[in-house]
């Protein structure tokens, strides 16, 4: 969608006088099959009296709370965004919104096996989605800790890449939950596909074995986009990754009778009659 994402200016000038120090990220995956809640407290330090701005894709932002100011969420949201004026030395930010569950790969994917009828969610922060399921200034040179906390329904299992917590049941309403609450994380940063929980599953106590096979998928998938040679880390940054895939894409398509390169060259290939007329396509992809 064009406007969504941050330029390169853009994040050359929020880096300049911004640094994070942490995320405290609280996922409420029990409010519906089409949002969930995300509550998000930052700490970053910046130059007194600047101006940036927080990513957020929201489908609705409930509150927004500055340096423990209220401000108002019509004005400094737009959907994408949300404005921060006056900033502190020190800040605290919170806010509060509804997310877009997606089933497209992108942020928090959910989908529903059509043979056992089960919900399934996974995570994909490839760059840019960390931003569609809470406020981050998600950027891969602002590295930051993070802390998730996730409430689901008591008969899913979450998995993490860090050792799972016991869940505690929690109540609310009709439904019967639960609370996970993960460790803090390294210092990484906010685009990297490991930075919350890599897969949410449900899964009845009958068959465990469900969740396990989904965690397996998913850490199959993360290695192959980050390395053909080393498994993925925590510090793994998309960009690297995305190079990565490009170039062991263009070497497994190679053959021997192939004379061209798979990127464009200014050199075409002797059997392809010259389009003045037409503009030459670049043949270069990068799969996600």
């Amino acid at each position: 969608m064009p406007g969504e994402n941050l330029t390169r200016l853009e994040a050359q000038e929020r880096a300049a006088f911004l640094a994070v120090e942490s995320y405290a990220v609280d996922l409420d995956l029990t409010t519906g099959p089409e949002t969930f809640r995300s509550s998000t407290t930052v700490r970053f330090t910046a130059d007194g009296g600047t101006t940036t701005f927080i990513d957020a894709i929201t489908s609705k932002v409930h509150s927004v709370t500055l340096n423990g100011a209220e401000l108002d969420p019509a004005s400094v949201s737009d959907g994408l965004r949300i404005q921060l004026d006056r900033l502190q030395a020190q800040n605290e930010l919170t806010v509060v919104g509804d997310f877009a569950y997606t089933n497209t790969g992108e942020g928090l994917h959910r989908f529903v096996d059509p043979v056992d009828q089960e919900v399934y969610l996974y995570s994909q922060f490839e760059v840019p989605d960390s931003r569609r399921v809470f406020a981050v200034f998600e950027q891969p040179d602002l590295k930051a800790t993070f802390q998730f906390t996730v409430t689901a329904p008591a008969d899913w299992a979450l998995v993490s890449n860090s050792p799972t917590p016991e869940p505690v049941a929690v109540s609310t309403g009709t439904t019967s939950a639960a609370t996970w609450t993960f460790e803090p994380t390294p210092r990484i940063p906010a685009t990297s596909p490991r930075s919350s929980p890599d897969r949410t599953s449900r899964s009845t106590p009958s068959s465990p074995a469900r969740a396990a096979a989904s965690s397996r998928s998913a850490s199959m998938r993360a290695s192959r986009c980050s390395s053909t040679s080393t498994p993925t880390t925590s510090s793994t940054s998309p960009a690297r990754a995305s190079s990565t895939t490009r170039r062991s894409s263009a070497t497994r398509t190679r053959s021997p009778s192939t004379t061209s390169s798979s990127c464009p060259s200014s050199t075409r290939a002797p059997w392809r009659t010259p389009e003045p007329s037409r503009s030459p396509r670049p043949t270069c992809s990068a799969r996600r």
